[in-house]
């Protein structure tokens, strides 16, 4: 059981770290740094994102990565 545990979660990190790669380096951007996505619908980094040609549009939108695919939870401080 924990070896199946284990592979279930190697498996999960390896397809949380590729998904948010670079189309045009192929760079994994490190957590917090933005990907654009192009009105073309790839994803690029922000190292790239100056170097993109004019017919593959402008960024669309941006995404911070984050540490882990959860996002944490941010609460007021008990007084």
């Amino acid at each position: 059981m924990p070896q199946e545990i284990s592979s279930v979660l190697f498996r999960t990190s390896v397809r949380a770290l590729t998904s948010h790669r670079c189309s045009r380096c192929r760079r994994t951007p490190l957590v917090g740094e933005l990907v654009h996505e192009l009105e073309s619908g790839q994803h690029v980094c922000t190292l790239c994102v100056g170097r993109v040609p004019a017919n593959q549009g402008g960024p669309v939108r941006s995404e911070r990565i984050h540490a882990s695919e959860r996002r944490l939870l941010v609460g007021p401080r008990a007084a």
